[in-house]
């Protein structure tokens, strides 16, 4: 699916300036758990998570999120059996108080181990096939305390980007690598590693697609719901509009 879209501008003697048609594609959705006050997949795949421990609902960026406060709080997902060197995990997240090591989107089962995580401070770091130079690696990106956070991995046959956006600007570091096929053919769990920890916060409206998402696809999907307006707001004059057209 192709998607495009345009931002203009409208001066304040009514007319417009025409801005540049952003374009991406969007491979398959394989999940995607709203957390609106439950952990199913509305995805046709319905890999729909179970709750391990006492997770609770919250006010979350889009709607509820999924609220993890103890260590055995977190959501477990089927097998979801990807088999794939691409794809992309995108979720916001917003930690409570800093766990070293805790998993976000997170598979240690079967024959895999891979998914995104956080070191010490909330750095955002991920793993691939178990792989030394993947946990090694170091995104030098950290997601702040007690902000909602949008966050990103994008993993390629020959290299993995980690993208972040807490609100002020999106930033990424892309690490070049070669990676192989994950299964991913044992449970995943959201909100935890099963070596390490839980996250202490909340998560919400994370997805998984089979495709490498770009930088436009990923900066649509890090706009917060009052930045998603779709028709101009009333300014005074001499103020700009901006005017989204999908």
């Amino acid at each position: 699916v192709q998607y495009y879209w345009r931002v203009d501008e409208v001066l304040a003697n009514g007319s417009q300036v025409k801005g540049d048609v952003w374009t991406f594609t969007l491979g398959k959705q394989w999940a995607w758990w709203t957390f609106d006050g439950h952990a199913r997949d509305r995805s046709p795949q319905a890999f729909h998570g179970t709750p391990h421990g006492n997770p609770q609902w919250v006010p979350g960026v889009r709607g509820q999120a999924l609220a993890l406060d103890m260590e055995e709080d977190y959501i477990v997902i089927p097998p979801m059996n990807l088999n794939t060197d691409t794809m992309t995990i995108t979720l916001w997240v917003k930690t409570k108080e800093v766990i070293d090591n805790p998993g976000l989107v997170f598979t240690r089962d079967s024959s895999t181990s891979a998914g995104l995580w956080f070191n010490a401070s909330n750095n955002l770091r991920y793993n691939w096939n178990d792989d030394r130079e993947t946990w090694l690696w170091d995104s030098g990106l950290f997601a702040p305390n007690q902000t909602w956070t949008f966050v990103a991995l994008v993993v390629e046959p020959d290299q993995a980007t980690i993208y972040m956006h807490d609100g002020t600007a999106m930033k990424s570091a892309t690490h070049q690598h070669r990676h192989g096929a994950a299964a991913f053919d044992g449970v995943t769990n959201i909100g935890h590693d099963p070596r390490w920890g839980t996250v202490t916060g909340a998560i919400d409206d994370v997805h998984v697609y089979t495709y490498a998402l770009g930088k436009a696809a990923l900066a649509a999907f890090s706009a917060r719901p009052d930045e998603r307006q779709s028709s101009p707001q009333i300014m005074a004059p001499g103020h700009l509009q901006r005017v989204l057209e999908w």
